[in-house]
């Protein structure tokens, strides 16, 4: 067969294409302003949004325009903070605010005439606020009806001030004039020239959490003062004209400037912009909530970091979207090969170099291995290619091997080459073939996906029909009936104590001691069964990719998960790689390359409490502390916040009432409760909630809240009813005595016409009888309408006093039950755990005490297998097996 000679020159190029796990906010979610000013949270967890013209208050499902509670929120927002248990807000033109609740609003320059109603900025430390109003001058309030102007004979210079921060006996003031060190009374130190001779304005000040005091130049220099040395971070030399800056609880350093944000921590840098994901690269603000979330504020809405773990490379090579096939770890970088080539990454500084070839369909790559730091064999399906460099070659070796689709690579401490195929496992040395293998010797499939080599050179063959362990000369063939979860192999991989991972078609198993065990990622009521790679990445952590996102396990027992809702750029995860020395994990997925730093995903350790944040009906609104409603207001909304917004998505919750439902509801995507038709009652709504869709808080939430009965209304139709009946036969009285008089009155002589006039009389009397009929039985209808009503309130009565009686009866069952629950013989059982079982089955003083363990966990569930296992922390699965182990199953069985 003739070679073709494939060489291709490298794209090289430096690529900051990285996308940011962002979560924004803007007109499509009800943020109808986006043009922010300010962002904070109150001490609820409301998180209020100040905008050029707007005030927005936030709790994690929809937005609330404050600025109808009040008209002077109709302007711009230049402050908002959190302070003594309520949220202030500064304005440009309207003065400074205090709001206690929508009803309380307070305005403290209509008591406060001397305060500023043009306030440039708004600070605050634990005992006080700051403002600077725009004529520079500096107030200090304390309370809403405490203020004081301060530092007007401090003989500061005429300039413009832009940001201030207590500090110990003093100022730090950042002006135009540069950093102004104010203390004991007197300007103490002014910094204003960098190091180079150049004199810089001060537009930002903070301390960072060891009290050094950082600022930010309008030139985008970033400095600290360290025992009043000053300290460069960042050196620049552009001209910016807003400026942004907060100090996270890492202690890493935020600014905003016109081009985006500049994030430092220790030495490293990291500059998100809008080719990063940001919505503008104008920023605004920048606000840390009390989860550890970056809020964002641009000139086109809200973005919202909630972790830097995870960044996004949709597009390795430009303007393509690339479906990663495999990530292979070198000395000299990850190699990432997707369908237009492959890329090399730095993990230090996270760039790219690119190498085009063309790696689609036939080309599609299954495995890499590495000779020397130059050379690497790529296998695919259309041959081997040799890697040298930048440069691609095909390879030798392919003239010796009967087919083209290379689906595995490996090699051993004696220059071994294993080749697997879709044909057997080829074994080079010298570039000559010294053994095969396949379906016709030792091997239970032809179709050899996945290849490992120990340490120790044991040879670890995974194929379509089982696995194989070469030792020496012994062949070990491993399938189900062996303990391997499926035959179908499609991974495999080795931790740091010598255990193998074998990922298959229908879950994963480990390998040690000649002993398996079985795994199935489940986790947020999702399973899957196909795995695609599994990979030890810390100590007692599997990382396993699906095509349903990726799974960990944790210490053999515990999953946690992480997909597309966590910001991975696809839930179908093609390939994973670890880096220890950087703490990276490399995940391919059809969509891009997603990178997750290890030392950012973190546990969200907050303490979350569950509020109430409205209760309205079809008819109106009402007050959270009293809640009385009509009956005949047929539709009851609650609306309930965690005030969690490290993925809204994610938040779920489950309420039920407690008078008249036993089985919890669920409520995902929402925080809107609905209930109708509610009959007359006392009700005690209970309401609980979990973060990630899994794991339940400890705590609950009760909301008390009673209907009222609506029989006032039949009262009312009675009483109209009745005094409908009596103007009836008033007028019923009032025509007959009418025409009784005026029949009495007229007497005629008798003549021709005197016999008209009497005719006319009768029709007269004849017609006035028809109508006096008429009217009686309209009178007859009403009283039978009336009985109507009296028979349906008769009704309604009789069904309330049932459900008062069932009630009672459903509350005394509820107190015999739990009476005969608490006389349980608890002493009997005790005795036969201890005794009867311990004694016959146990073989050593662990094992004992583990069935002790077992059985106390069943007995305070009640012998549930399921809630014992809850209690105990270990999966059902796994409890049920230890217990069938243990002999004791054929005691209880699950209820």
């Amino acid at each position: 067969m003739k070679r073709l000679l494939l060489i291709f020159f490298s794209l090289t190029g430096i690529v900051f294409s990285q996308v940011y796990n962002f979560h924004y906010y803007n007109s499509s979610n009800g943020l109808t302003n986006t043009s922010i000013t300010k962002i904070s949270q109150d001490d609820q967890g409301y998180i209020w949004i100040g905008t050029t013209s707007n005030l927005f208050r936030y709790d994690g499902y929809q937005f609330e325009d404050v600025s109808q509670w009040e008209n002077s929120f109709k302007s711009e927002i230049v402050g908002i903070e959190s302070f003594k248990n309520n949220i202030w807000i500064a304005t440009a033109s309207k003065g400074l605010f205090v709001v206690k609740g929508k009803n309380e609003i307070k305005n403290l320059n209509q008591r406060l005439q001397f305060l500023p109603k043009k306030i440039k900025k708004l600070k605050k430390d634990a005992e006080r606020l700051i403002l600077i109003s725009q004529d520079d001058e500096f107030f200090v309030v304390t309370s809403d009806s405490q203020a004081t102007r301060i530092l007007s004979d401090a003989n500061l210079p005429l300039t413009n001030f832009n940001d201030i921060v207590p500090i110990d006996y003093g100022y730090a003031i950042a002006s135009d004039e540069g950093l102004l060190i104010f203390q004991y009374n007197r300007i103490k130190y002014t910094f204003n020239q960098n190091k180079s001779g150049k004199t810089f304005q001060a537009k930002a000040v903070t301390l960072d959490k060891n009290k050094n005091i950082v600022f930010v130049t309008n030139t985008g220099g970033i400095y600290r003062i360290e025992n009043y040395q000053l300290v460069e971070l960042h050196s620049s030399n552009k001209t910016y004209t807003r400026f942004s800056l907060i100090v996270d609880q890492t202690n890493s350093i935020w600014t905003g400037f016109d081009d985006g944000i500049l994030r430092i921590e220790n030495s490293r840098k990291d500059f998100i912009g809008f080719a990063n994901g940001l919505p503008h690269q104008f920023v605004t603000d920048i606000f840390e909530d009390r989860e550890g979330n970056i809020w964002i504020g641009t000139l086109n809405g809200i973005a919202k970091l909630n972790s830097l773990a995870i960044q996004n490379y949709p597009s390795l090579f430009p303007k393509v979207t690339s479906s990663v096939h495999k990530i292979f770890r070198s000395k000299n970088g990850v190699y990432v090969f997707t369908d237009e080539g492959f890329s090399i990454f730095n993990p230090s500084d996270k760039t790219f170099s690119n190498v085009q070839f063309n790696f689609s369909n036939q080309n599609k790559v299954n495995t890499v291995v590495e000779f020397s730091n130059s050379t690497k064999l790529v296998g695919t399906n259309n041959g081997l290619f040799v890697l040298q460099g930048n440069r691609i070659i095909n390879s030798p070796l392919n003239s010796q091997i009967k087919t083209r689709r290379i689906l595995s690579l490996a090699t051993d401490s004696q220059n071994k080459l294993y080749v697997g195929t879709d044909s057997g496992l080829y074994v080079f040395q010298s570039n000559k073939i010294i053994d095969y293998y396949s379906i016709d010797d030792v091997l239970p499939g032809n179709e050899v996906n996945a290849l490992h080599i120990t340490k120790g050179d044991e040879v670890y063959i995974g194929t379509d029909n089982g696995l194989v362990k070469l030792s020496g000369d012994a062949i070990l063939v491993l399938r189900t009936g062996n303990g391997l979860i499926n035959n179908y192999v499609t991974s495999l991989s080795e931790d740091d104590e010598g255990r193998i991972w074998i990922g298959t078609k229908k879950g994963f198993s480990s390998f040690k001691n000649g002993r398996f065990n079985n795994f199935t990622p489940k986790y947020g009521g999702v399973t899957v069964e196909e795995i695609n790679d599994v990979i030890p990445v810390r100590k007692n952590e599997i990382w396993i990719a699906t095509p349903k996102g990726i799974f960990i396990l944790i210490n053999g027992v515990k999953y946690s998960a992480l997909n597309s809702k966590d910001g991975i750029l696809s839930d179908f995860v093609t390939d994973l790689s670890y880096d220890p020395q950087t703490g990276i994990v490399f995940a391919g997925t059809n969509s891009g390359l997603s990178t997750i730093e290890l030392k950012y995903l973190k546990e969200n350790h907050y303490s979350y409490k569950i509020f109430f944040t409205g209760f309205s009906t079809n008819k109106r609104s009402y007050d959270l502390n009293n809640i009385e409603v009509s009956e005949d207001e047929e539709e009851f909304k609650i609306n309930v916040s965690i005030f969690s917004f490290f993925d809204e998505k994610k938040i779920i919750y489950r309420y039920r009432i407690k008078e008249f439902e036993d089985n919890w509801n669920y409520l995902t995507g929402s925080n809107t409760i609905v209930y109708k038709n509610l009959s007359p009652g006392n009700y005690t709504l209970v309401v609980e909630a979990s973060i990630d869709g899994i794991n339940w808080l400890g705590n609950s939430a009760e909301l008390k809240f009673s209907v009222k009965s609506s029989l006032w209304k039949y009262f009312l139709y009675i009483v109209s009813g009745i005094l409908g009946l009596f103007f009836l036969y008033s007028v019923i009285l009032f025509v007959r005595n009418y025409n009784r008089k005026r029949v009495s009155k007229v007497e005629f002589p008798i003549t021709e016409k005197s016999v008209n006039f009497e005719t006319e009389g009768k029709d007269i009397e004849i017609q006035t009888q028809k109508s006096t009929d008429e009217l009686e039985e309209i009178v007859k209808r009403l009283e039978e309408k009336i009985e109507n009503l009296k028979e349906i309130i008769f009704e309604k009565e009789k069904l309330i006093d049932q459900l008062k009686k069932e009630n009672i009866s459903l509350k005394d069952k509820i107190v015999e039950l739990e009476n005969s629950l608490q006389h349980k013989h608890i002493d009997e059982e005790e005795e036969f755990v201890e005794k009867s079982r311990i004694e016959i089955i146990v073989k050593n003083s662990a094992e004992a005490e583990e069935i002790k363990k077992y059985i106390e966990a069943l007995e305070k569930t009640n012998w549930s297998i399921r809630a014992a296992a809850k209690l105990l922390n270990i999966p059902h699965s796994t409890f049920h097996y230890r217990l069938k182990k243990l002999n004791l199953l054929k005691n209880k069985q699950e209820g």
